[in-house]
């Protein structure tokens, strides 16, 4: 099964992000959006895992402690870059320490800093991307709130032609008061 390890948003957050893709959706995007419902950010993507990985990914991330802790959704961008545009995200503050503890217990190494975010949509061509452009430097610093963060869970996800759908397979909260 195809699996990552995720955070996921209060509904608030989900809220205060779906407004966001409401009006980059008028705007004539050849585009995949989340659903409000499966907004996350992503601490690690671990790709295909057969049973036994599963359950040493379980095992690993049950060694992770951690207090609760804030995390904030504040500005926007684009992967790999507002010039070619594939990803349209919204950051998310204060993840590091968690998505580092869970690095070290599974021995994950994705190649390049970990960038905090929630994706809004991916775009499948560049058609109006200018205008999704505008719409990312009015709203660049917009502070979307912040969040309890006081657990983590490893999903699969199973790919469609409408998209990815996740599925939680093991959540793990904090073990600290």
């Amino acid at each position: 099964m195809r699996c990552f390890l995720a955070v996921d948003l209060p509904a608030e957050t989900r809220e205060r992000l779906a407004a966001v893709q409401a009006e980059a959706k008028k705007l004539g995007l050849v585009a995949t959006w989340p659903g409000d419902d499966e907004m996350h950010a992503t601490l690690a993507f671990y790709g295909w895992l057969d049973g036994n990985a599963v359950r040493k990914k379980i095992e690993e991330l049950s060694t992770v402690r951690f207090k609760p802790f804030q995390a904030r959704v504040r500005g926007v961008g684009f992967f790999p870059s507002a010039s070619r545009p594939r990803v349209f995200w919204a950051a998310i503050q204060g993840l590091e320490g968690l998505q580092a503890e869970a690095a070290k217990a599974t021995g994950y190494d994705e190649g390049r800093p970990f960038h905090g975010h929630v994706t809004l949509c991916r775009l499948k061509a560049a058609a109006n991307a200018d205008k999704l452009r505008e719409l990312a430097e009015k709203i660049a610093d917009k502070d979307f709130g912040a969040f309890t963060v006081n657990e983590f869970v490893i999903k699969e996800s199973k790919l469609s032609p409408k998209g990815p759908a996740y599925y939680p397979i093991q959540k793990f909260t904090a073990s600290l008061p």
